[in-house]
């Protein structure tokens, strides 16, 4: 459970500051590392040869979302994180208010994290969960790198190629870029389709 637990916190906060969590010492799961998992073919399209890298900021238009669904995996973990937007103001400084809504492995779990408009860095983000009919609630810090870390707020997103992509909301044309260990695929939505990283993915089903 504990390792549920520390995997959902990766989730919760879009694999923001977390280190994927020790593996378990059971050998009765590794069967389950075997199994083939269905992958999304990914085919190459022609863009603009102008296309040019991009800031962080670009990645989520929020203005234009009030509601995005993703299918989730890391660790060996699976989630449905349903995300809800709101444009508020904090102390007279415009922020947006992030819940988000996780289910996985039958732990439900939401956090509430508020991040500022200009730069999407996290400014305060909250924890509760029922596990095993118990409520655990907790203020968790904000992500000292990687998503809504103040450190990548203003860092170029780098362009790496067009792709074709097949996600549960459908099939995009769409622009694959990088920062960091971190791929996005950018495609007619106003979130990424997809993004992943050396321990996580995260596919598009909906948004609205």
């Amino acid at each position: 459970m504990k390792h549920l637990i520390a995997a959902l916190c990766c989730l919760l906060i879009f694999f923001a500051a977390c280190t994927p969590p020790p593996e378990p010492d059971i050998t009765e799961n590794d069967a389950d590392d075997d199994e083939v998992e269905e992958e999304h073919e990914e085919i190459p399209v022609e863009v603009d040869d102008e296309t040019e890298d991009i800031l962080y900021t670009t990645l989520f238009a929020f203005d234009n979302v009030q509601e995005y669904v993703y299918n989730a995996e890391t660790s060996g973990v699976t989630a449905t994180i349903t995300t809800t937007v709101e444009r508020t103001a904090k102390e007279a400084r415009p922020v947006y208010v992030l819940t988000n809504a996780v289910d996985a492995a039958g732990v439900k779990t939401t956090t509430v994290m508020t991040i500022d408009i200009y730069t999407h860095a996290c400014l305060e983000m909250k924890i509760h969960a029922m596990v095993d009919h118990e409520l655990v609630q907790q203020t968790l810090p904000c992500p000292t790198e990687g998503l809504n870390s103040a450190a990548v707020a203003t860092a170029p997103v780098v362009f790496v190629e067009p792709a074709q992509v097949t996600v549960p909301a459908g099939t995009f044309d769409a622009e694959v870029y990088t920062t960091g260990s971190m791929q996005f695929w950018l495609g007619d939505a106003p979130v990424p389709v997809k993004y992943s990283g050396p321990s996580f993915s995260m596919e598009l089903v909906s948004y609205s």
